[in-house]
């Protein structure tokens, strides 16, 4: 049996997969990415714990989605604890990109999560990348980023954070049906 505590096993993100509608009208490019070693290295320096792409061949953006267990010293920690991780999430995102326009909302109902946005320019191109980051109650760090056209993402914006809060939804009930009864 898995306590909340103790899980050594990774959670099943299917649910996630199937039930939002950014994954589901995707193009699943896992395999691809899988195969190839350097473009695999390529995307994992813009999300570590990278598992899964998808591109939305319409907005012609890149999914990114990653998940590893977290800090052995968050295991069992107080949802206080869990925003303090995000806080230091979000400053390491400000000192590593200081060229890059970035805003940033913590969210500090269970499970916590860092919702971000980053605006920057490469050879006179705009893009625009949106993310997420949850602490699970299964001590597990779930990340999305989405990464396009600056001008294509801001008319998506809306949409963007509405399925990022489906999957923290989704995440946090999840937790709530294998939560052990007392």
């Amino acid at each position: 049996m898995c306590t909340l505590m103790a899980c050594s096993m990774p959670p099943d993100y299917d649910t996630v997969f199937k039930n939002v509608p950014l994954y589901q009208e995707s193009i699943d490019l896992t395999m691809a990415m899988l195969a190839n070693q350097v473009i695999y290295e390529r995307l994992e320096q813009s999300l570590p714990n990278i598992k899964r792409a998808h591109g939305l061949k319409e907005e012609h953006c890149l999914i990114l989605t990653g998940w590893s267990p977290v800090d052995k010293k968050l295991r069992g920690a107080s949802t206080a604890q869990r925003i303090h991780s995000l806080e230091q999430f979000d400053w390491h995102l400000h000192k590593k990109n200081p060229g890059k326009k970035i805003s940033s909302s913590l969210c500090s109902e269970s499970p916590c999560a860092l919702l971000f946005s980053m605006q920057y320019q490469v050879n006179d191109n705009e893009f625009m990348d949106m993310g997420i980051d949850i602490i699970t109650r299964d001590n597990y760090l779930f990340s999305v980023k989405i990464h396009g056209n600056a001008t294509v993402m801001l008319q998506g914006e809306n949409r963007f954070t509405h399925e990022f809060e489906h999957i923290r939804q989704i995440l946090g009930n999840q937790a709530d049906l294998s939560a052990p009864q007392t």
